[in-house]
């Protein structure tokens, strides 16, 4: 088949007079289509293109510069973690005929685990900075959003060229978009997440509350067109992987929770926590992947200190699978004799195991060549005692301009998430039917029951577009 290409750039169906989307002001929706055309969707091109501006409550500039003495005087910003792809909560993909290829809903937390684990901070310094908007820590995002606003938005906000981690996009397929055997057309809408998830800071409740606007959003990339049309097929079956989001509450030292997923080809699963007043908080980071944290002692009390987790294991209908033992990180969360009774944890040693098996989750462990964990963000450098609190401005690197007293080092939000992969041999082939058998996690900790985590939950599968001359169908 004789190939060639074609570049495009195609702008939302529903685009304001001014070009701008933002959530606070009432067009949260971004929609664009893919008409049916005899051509191939090359997905590794696809790319969501805009420009971002970040205001306080009275449309001003918020102020993210740092003092003579390196201090960050935060007011209102983006996560590091995840940048620009905060401001998305929910993304839809479907067909010409309105049927649904994928839905990932709490986006913002799937990017955060994603691009922490495949991406080191050398990555963070550089291409991510373009792709996605983040950076190398929260210090560098606020002087970003601090330029990218005011009166000279136009002037100074900043762009970026943004890959949607959908699994149907990830793969780097060819999609026939036409009704010869395709799919007849494509859909991508986009749901904003609400600022006071997106932004955080000191003083971005202020006013009336932070908002930040996605300026003149498009999608670009390149379309595969064959000299003669006759090369489509006329049938056909597009196997993909797909995203599938749930959420839970975990606040209990013993905690199972399960899911009857009805999915027929199940690659891998992980989760990740933050606690539960962090989110939809103006004043927290909600795209933090911290661990597990409780209550302190002070009134009203703040969720601060570890609680770390103990044992781990998953089942498929009601067996060890597919891991046929616990793994068991009692060993690695030893009580601080210089800690209060009620501050006890604030040593833990790293669970490499866990993380072994997590980090397999969202890429094979033996393809994995790039990711941000290491002695610093995972807690494991210390210099005199810790603190056993966590810094929430700084996820990805110690910032050693600012020691406590003592030269005590702070401990950084962590790349944290407890996962499993049932492609075993990270082939791409390997899944597991969950249709008539129920997925459940046990998670052991030292949570004391008054401490709710917010757990957010992705299963990695397979599903499949059938396209016939009849119509498109979708199986999962």
């Amino acid at each position: 088949m004789s190939l060639r290409t074609e570049r495009f750039v195609i702008a939302s169906i529903n685009r304001t007079n001014d070009g701008n989307f933002s959530y606070s002001k009432g067009n949260p929706v971004i929609r664009f289509d893919f008409a049916a055309t005899n051509k191939l969707l090359d997905t590794s091109s696809l790319r969501l293109c805009c420009k971002v501006r970040m205001y306080k409550g009275d449309g001003n500039a918020p102020n993210n510069n740092q003092n003579a003495t390196g201090n960050p005087a935060f007011q209102s910003q983006l996560s590091a973690n995840n940048g620009t792809a905060s401001l998305l909560n929910t993304v839809s993909l479907t067909t010409g005929s309105g049927a649904s290829i994928e839905t990932i809903r709490n986006y913002p937390r799937l990017v955060a685990s994603v691009l922490q684990q495949t991406n080191s901070w050398g990555d963070y310094s550089t291409n991510l900075m373009y792709l996605q908007g983040s950076t190398a820590n929260d210090k560098c995002e606020g002087r970003m959003c601090n330029l990218a606003s005011g009166n000279k938005g136009k002037e100074y906000s900043f762009s970026v060229a943004m890959p949607l981690l959908c699994g149907f996009l990830m793969r780097g397929d060819n999609i026939n978009l036409s009704n010869r055997g395709g799919i007849g057309g494509m859909s991508v809408s986009l749901t904003l997440s609400p600022d006071v998830f997106s932004v955080f800071g000191a003083d971005a409740a202020g006013l009336g509350g932070s908002y930040i606007e996605m300026i003149d959003p498009v999608l670009t990339g390149q379309f595969i067109i064959p000299n003669d049309d006759r090369d489509l097929p006329d049938t056909g079956t597009i196997v993909y992987n797909s995203w599938t989001a749930l959420y839970n509450v975990n606040q209990a030292s013993d905690n199972t929770y399960g899911y009857n997923l009805g999915l027929g080809a199940v690659v891998s699963q992980f989760n990740n926590n933050i606690p539960v007043p962090n989110i939809n908080n103006y004043l927290q980071n909600c795209s933090l992947t911290t661990q597990l944290l409780r209550n302190d002692n002070t009134v009203p009390p703040n969720q601060i200190w570890k609680a770390p987790i103990t044992t781990t294991s998953t089942e498929k209908g009601g067996v060890f699978y597919p891991l046929d033992f616990v793994v068991d990180e009692d060993k690695n969360a030893p009580t601080s004799a210089a800690a209060s009774s009620t501050d006890a944890y604030q040593d833990p040693v790293f669970d490499a195991l866990r993380f072994r098996y997590s980090l397999d989750s969202i890429k094979p462990y033996r393809r994995t060549s790039h990711l941000l964990a290491g002695a610093v963000s995972e807690n494991v450098m210390t210099d005199s005692a810790w603190t056993g609190k966590y810094n929430y401005n700084n996820p990805q690197v110690y910032d050693y301009g600012v020691l406590p007293t003592g030269r005590d080092y702070v401990i950084n939000g962590t790349v944290f998430s407890v996962g499993t992969r049932y492609d075993g041999l990270g082939t791409g082939t390997g899944s597991v039917d969950f249709k008539n058998s129920q997925f459940s996690e046990r998670l052991t900790s030292k949570l004391d029951g008054n401490s709710p985590n917010g757990l957010y939950s992705y299963f990695l599968h397979r599903a499949a577009v059938n396209f016939s001359p009849q119509g498109v169908s979708v199986s999962v």
